[in-house]
């Protein structure tokens, strides 16, 4: 019975890897085929269609394309190797990791080719870094220099650098075991050599931290010690005092979205503490 029941799941699981990339090569296709004169979400009235998927592929192509932007082509490739993985392995958890990873590598690529590479033809509404990169890219990398709102360049690549090695090490934590007092609540699904290099990674990011963290620290000290600006206060309490009028309106949170907001965070703690207890 118990042979019989693990041949049908192994089936099962075959059939989940093979459809995976059957749709990583669909999505492929839909993006390569993609034409910006094809009906979408933005112009659906053009009837023409160029996409070697017809209606689906268009409208799926824009959809990635005008999201997250070029960095598209890297999910359809991901899934293809996904589902090769998840057939020759028969571990389905690979979807839960590379939908950690892929979550990852779509906000800095959409990030990195709005701020380098941004302008194209095809991509002429929201660019190669999509809405994702270009949101991303005016929060972030378009702040001030001098006495103004936000972070200037060196400040949010810092940022984001530092928000993405605490996402690294959330991740990781997930799988890491370190064979003594602690192991996260997914290694039991995954095979001992992925534990052991998410372990691995796991162990060596925190040095990443540290170094961010104390960078962090050496800057607040430099614009608190030499410019005399404390930079503390606004990042405790999220407001900052400009002497002059900034050119933008300025937006201010209210009490019920701060409200809200810590609302939303006590509702993840509490999952994540059900997920992981």
């Amino acid at each position: 019975a118990n042979d019989t029941l693990r041949f049908i799941i192994n089936r099962i699981i075959e059939i989940l890897g093979i459809s995976i990339s059957l749709i990583g090569v669909l999505l492929f296709l839909a993006l390569i085929s993609y034409s910006p004169s094809d009906p979408n979400f933005i112009f659906p009235e053009n009837t023409e269609i160029q996409n070697i998927l017809g209606f689906q592929g268009s409208y799926i192509s824009d959809l990635f394309f005008q999201s997250i932007g070029a960095i598209s082509y890297l999910i359809s490739i991901t899934l293809l190797i996904t589902g090769v993985n998840i057939f020759n392995s028969k571990d389905v958890f690979l979807i839960i990791e590379n939908i950690f990873f892929s979550i990852f590598y779509c906000v800095v690529g959409s990030l990195f080719f709005d701020f380098f590479y941004q302008n194209t033809f095809e991509l002429y509404i929201n660019g190669n870094g999509g809405f994702v990169g270009q949101y991303l890219g005016q929060t972030f990398l378009r702040g001030q220099v001098d006495g103004g709102l936000g972070h200037n360049p060196l400040g949010a690549l810092s940022v984001i650098a530092l928000l993405s090695v605490i996402l690294i090490q959330a991740l990781t934590g997930l799988f890491a075991d370190d064979d003594i007092f602690f192991q996260g609540p997914f290694a039991k699904y995954v095979s001992n050599n992925t534990v052991a290099l998410l372990t691995s990674i796991h162990r060596f990011n925190q040095y990443f931290i540290f170094a961010l963290v104390g960078l962090h620290i050496a800057a607040i000290s430099y614009y608190h010690l030499i410019k005399r600006e404390n930079l503390i206060r606004p990042m405790i309490t999220g407001d900052k005092s400009l002497a002059t009028k900034p050119p933008l309106e300025v937006e201010i949170d209210s009490f019920r979205q701060r409200m809200l907001a810590l609302a939303v965070f006590l509702l993840i703690s509490l999952g994540l503490y059900f997920l992981i207890a």
